[in-house]
């Protein structure tokens, strides 16, 4: 486990002790040497960072072979050693080690490497103990990436300079050299990289909890836990959400509602009269709910998250003008062309049920939608009961396809839906269906509601895959 504790507070106290705290890890990273676990975008952020800070006993690990992994070529004339395979975790000896985000932190190795003394971190540990400037932390179930963004074009158009990065895709290590005490600096966090990490940001946000990543986590009750770790010293909860409306009892919280104005006493931001509106002791108009260009509930939502993170620190004209100009993130609902007459959309980012069924419920019309990827050892029924509701057609696909398509089969005979069915091996099989089967002036929606990680690297490889397939027809 991390052991040590961050001050994310923004004052000058906190940023003097983070500061001695780093001198002394990188103090013992020289002498003792360090492991990285994983060989990912992350860890050779990081491994740039301690080769440039004088870091020389480096060994990088990864259970993939050698030839597969794009490694820097600075790495092999700095003497950095490789371990790859089934044994890449054997006989850590290094004072340090960083895990990648999707390593557990609770395999026998690192356990016994920590009981032998060596210090568990990440690069996101690593990165928020360097940090100077006040950090807003982003963590849940869906929508995290949108608001981490949306929260960054508010302090831009401010006139902040903000940093926005992590596991939205940058890590932002390489920069901590660079950022000032008067930026902003926006970090969304996945449940994995806050297994073993307490961030304690300045503010924090909660989007949603709901099942996901039960193929990594034990159960739904780690998986919450680990969200919880992103706590600061205010904590923004969605009001609509159980599991996050609860923990508004157990920190300092500011809660948004889409539906309601919260109750209580507490800050809070929700719609009314058509308005953004925050209460802060009196109602205050920040920008109107026709000012958001995104389709959808749950992009109303992203936006109420943001505005909740930046309230007091950024004017209500300056989040209108944000608001207005955001065009959202790529495979999020992204337009991508219309091609023999019909509309295709790009929404890879979906790999949960519940996702793909935001979409669904935002989409206009009724698109022939493709689903299937890798699953995340989670109920299909949602999914189903969505396609049958909003779906023209369904393409299934990838490995988790027979899930899907069992799901799918049950509901319609509940149902008594004449929803057409079919199935596709690979992406590629799964778009040539999609085209078949859309009418006239009708739309083609990816949404897969699984990752891609039966076909692709990552879900923005699937999305370009997707867009290139399409653009073919």
């Amino acid at each position: 486990m991390c052991n040590f504790r961050f001050s994310q507070d923004g004052d000058a106290k906190g940023r003097e002790s983070n500061a001695k705290k780093a001198g002394e890890l990188l103090e013992r990273m020289r002498q003792g040497g360090v492991a990285l676990c994983g060989a990912g975008r992350s860890n050779f952020a990081l491994l740039s960072w301690l080769l440039a800070h004088g870091v020389k006993n480096i060994s990088v690990r990864d259970r993939r072979p050698r030839a597969e992994l794009h490694i820097p070529a600075s790495a092999d004339l700095c003497g950095v050693r490789f371990l790859t395979g089934s044994g890449y975790l054997e006989a850590i000896g290094e004072a340090v080690i960083f895990r990648t985000p999707s390593l557990r932190p609770d395999v026998p190795e690192l356990l016994r490497a920590a009981e032998a003394g060596a210090l568990l971190l990440s690069e996101a540990a690593l990165f928020t103990l360097l940090c100077p400037a006040p950090l807003y932390a982003v963590t849940g179930s869906d929508g995290k990436t949108t608001t981490s963004m949306l929260t960054g074009a508010m302090f831009r158009a401010a006139g902040r300079r903000c940093f926005v990065g992590e596991n939205i895709g940058m890590p932002l290590l390489p920069y901590a050299d660079i950022m000032k005490p008067d930026d902003a600096v926006v970090c969304e966090f996945s449940s994995f990289q806050l297994m073993d990490f307490f961030p304690h940001p300045y503010r924090a946000a909660i989007t949603n909890i709901s099942e996901n990543h039960l193929d990594w986590h034990t159960d739904m009750r780690e998986y919450a836990e680990a969200k919880s770790h992103v706590f600061g010293a205010l904590t923004v909860l969605n009001a609509d959400c159980a599991p996050t409306a609860e923990m508004a009892g157990t920190t300092d919280s500011l809660l948004f509602s889409s539906t309601k104005k919260p109750a209580g006493d507490a800050p809070c931001v929700f719609v009314e009269d058509g308005w953004v509106t925050a209460d802060i002791g009196r109602a205050v108009r920040l920008f109107p709910v026709k000012a958001l260009p995104l389709p959808g509930r749950y992009n109303l939502e992203n936006a109420l998250c943001a505005a909740g993170l930046c309230l007091s620190e950024v004017p209500p004209g300056a989040m209108e003008e944000a608001v207005r100009r955001f065009r959202g993130a790529p495979h999020r609902m992204e337009y991508v062309g219309t091609f023999d007459g019909i509309r295709c959309y790009d929404s890879s980012i979906d790999t949960t049920p519940a996702r793909t069924a935001a979409a669904l419920s935002s989409f206009p019309g009724k698109p022939v939608v493709i689903v299937g990827g890798r699953g995340k050892n989670l109920s299909f029924a949602p999914l189903a009961d969505a396609l049958v509701e909003y779906a023209g057609a369904v393409v299934v696909t990838g490995e988790c396809a027979g899930q899907i398509h069992e799901a799918l089969l049950r509901r319609k005979e509940e149902t008594h839906s004449g929803l057409t069915v079919v199935r596709a091996p690979l992406l590629a099989d799964a778009v040539g269906s999609a085209f078949r089967l859309a009418p006239p002036g009708g739309a083609i929606l990816l949404s897969p509601a699984a990752t891609s990680f039966d076909e692709f690297s990552d879900y923005a490889e699937r999305g370009r895959a997707f867009a290139a397939l399409c653009r073919l027809h």
